[in-house]
């Protein structure tokens, strides 16, 4: 689980949303308008008509309500590009399927071209994946210079969740996550729990919100036992 600091709110600590989201959202609508552009005129040499400009609106709007559903937006922060592309294949695999089944429903089906429809169907999601790999790249090689980057820290030092969180962090800086240390009322204050490293336990659970409430940190991944 991880909470982001609310800036707005004098500290208060929220789930976290992607603050790529609402830009994600955007550019996904476009390209698969585009793809189905792209789809007319090789396979048809055709132009938009009401039509098909009618079939692009719908598949937009049954992705866009499909996708918060498998949280296809969440933060990239948390996810490899390999998880968000299979996430997006589901979500791209139940709206065409439902796409289909609205035709079938409204008869509509036949005015369509099979060659067209099913050239769009396989090249949007193509688009979809390429766009984030592109945008997932470039984020990276920021994080890695130190930009773009999120105070965070560890709610839970035992060997088997916190201290394996902590070393991905560390591991990765790409992610983009700079990991401040751990809050743990079992660990002694200084303890360490990743051998070699310099983070360490910096107080106690409730030690935690008055850090957050002074901007301190930007996120609270909690690790402990339930």
């Amino acid at each position: 689980m991880v909470l982001k600091r609310k800036k707005q709110n004098g500290g208060m600590i929220r789930p976290y949303q992607s603050r790529f989201s609402f830009l994600l959202r955007q550019v996904d609508g476009v390209l698969i308008f585009f793809t189905l552009l792209i789809s007319l005129h090789v396979m048809e040499r055709g132009s938009l008509n009401k039509l098909y400009l009618l079939a692009a609106l719908v598949t937009i709007f049954v992705f866009y309500f499909f996708a918060p559903l498998f949280n296809l937006y969440r933060s990239w922060r948390d996810t490899s590009f390999w998880s968000g592309l299979n996430t997006l294949i589901q979500v791209w695999i139940l709206t065409v399927f439902t796409v289909v089944c609205l035709g079938f429903i409204t008869k509509t089906c036949a005015q369509y071209s099979r060659m067209v429809i099913g050239s769009w169907f396989i090249l949007a999601p193509f688009a979809l994946g390429l766009w984030r790999f592109v945008l997932l790249s470039a984020l990276y090689k920021i994080r890695k210079k130190g930009r773009n980057s999120r105070t965070a820290v560890i709610a839970g030092a035992d060997d088997n969740r916190g201290a394996h969180i902590g070393k991905i962090f560390l591991n990765n800086p790409s992610l983009g996550i700079r990991l401040l240390g751990f809050y743990d009322d079992l660990k002694p204050k200084g303890y360490k729990p990743l051998p070699g490293r310099s983070v360490q336990v910096l107080g106690v659970l409730d030690d935690i919100y008055p850090d957050v409430r002074d901007g301190k940190i930007d996120r609270v991944y909690i690790a402990l036992p339930f």
